[in-house]
């Protein structure tokens, strides 16, 4: 009986411990509040976020006549500069949608996707057709509260970012909600922290 009581309770104790999870100091960072901002047809917004007075990123809206297939169509893009890269995937030319907590790594990146500075990524594109319904498509178009990776150049050195956002085709647009950006250089950075 004293062995199964000694189980017990050495089961118990060790029930009742709790491991610290190791804490990851994340790197200091350049906040900023867009306000959820909202990017329509015809319209732009464009981002300073390391506060240094230059653009390093814009979203906006491209409207493309298509005759050949009979449609016109509406990009909602996101539009990197010399000194600002954004992630694509190389596969289908979009910018992965990263979750809130996901790993932006550097210099990791995930099988098919490159930096690339000066960069048109495509989040969703509205198909109007002349003789059926609107559809949508690209992998931004159901986003809600997700999240961009970018990289900026200060030197020659490289800080990573994230910009979140999401997209309602309902009201047509892409809603900025929030920015960051290291203040450390060659650090990864966690989306949404």
């Amino acid at each position: 009986m004293k062995k199964y009581s000694l189980l017990i309770i050495t089961a118990a104790l060790m029930a009742c411990s709790t491991k610290e999870k190791p804490v990851i100091d994340a790197p200091a960072m350049i906040y900023t509040d867009l306000k959820n901002t909202s990017v329509k047809q015809g319209q732009a917004f464009h981002i300073d976020l390391d506060k240094d007075g230059m653009r390093d990123l814009s979203f906006g809206t491209w409207d493309i006549g298509s005759p050949m297939h009979q449609e016109d169509r509406v990009l909602f893009y996101a539009e990197s500069y010399i000194h600002t890269l954004l992630l694509m995937d190389t596969t289908n030319e979009s910018t992965p949608v990263y979750n809130p907590g996901d790993l932006i790594a550097l210099p990791a990146m995930p099988a098919h996707h490159q930096w690339y500075p000066m960069s048109l990524a495509e989040l969703a594109k509205k198909h109007i057709p002349d003789m059926n319904p609107v559809y949508w498509d690209g992998i931004w178009r159901q986003a809600s509260h997700r999240y961009m990776a970018i990289k900026i150049i200060k030197g020659n050195q490289w800080y990573a970012g994230w910009i979140e956002l999401s997209f309602n085709t309902t009201t047509e647009q892409i809603v900025l909600h929030k920015a960051a950006i290291s203040k450390m250089p060659y650090v990864s950075v966690t989306a949404g922290r």
